[in-house]
């Protein structure tokens, strides 16, 4: 098997950031009826981002986010933003939520496999894996510590005060 070479962040970067984008400004423009400049303010991208978005130049993985929780969630995300309801800080974390639910249900597999043909995804669980707390396992490499737990493994060290 294939190791993957691209972390779950950079696909994200790449792929799943602005096929969301995309899906938020399409509703926006389509749906809530905001120009495109006025999109681009609200989603902080650029006029030229959403233009490319609309007309399939970035965001080229968009309809792979076909699961019904991602599309309500996106589409709900349109919603307060065309009200007027979220500030930048809500809306990215927001995104960020709907990314680790991308993520951790497997739903970018496909995306991944396409970049890197040689990965198994049937058993690639990187992903699925992130509920792992980061803040223990990046304490546990500060402190030197090589044997950070795999999967199934119970994090023992990480808890504690320094």
């Amino acid at each position: 098997m294939d190791y993957p070479k691209m972390t779950p962040e950079e696909l994200a970067a790449k792929y799943l950031i602005p096929a969301l984008r995309a899906r938020i400004a399409e509703s926006l423009i389509e749906n809530h009826k905001l120009s495109q400049k006025e999109a681009a303010r609200r989603l902080g991208v650029t006029q030229a981002a959403i233009s490319q978005y609309l007309r399939g130049r970035r965001a080229l993985w968009k309809n792979l986010l076909v699961d019904d929780t991602v599309l309500s969630a996106a589409d709900a995300l349109a919603a307060e933003i065309s009200a007027g309801n979220l500030d930048q800080y809500t809306l990215t974390k927001r995104m960020s939520l709907l990314l680790d639910y991308i993520l951790r249900h497997r739903l970018a597999c496909l995306i991944h496999k396409e970049q890197e043909p040689g990965l198994d995804i049937g058993q690639c669980h990187i992903c699925e894996e992130r509920d792992v707390t980061h803040a223990t396992q990046l304490l546990a490499i500060s402190r030197g510590l090589d044997g950070l737990p795999g999967k199934g493994e119970s994090d023992e060290r990480g808890g504690g005060g320094a």
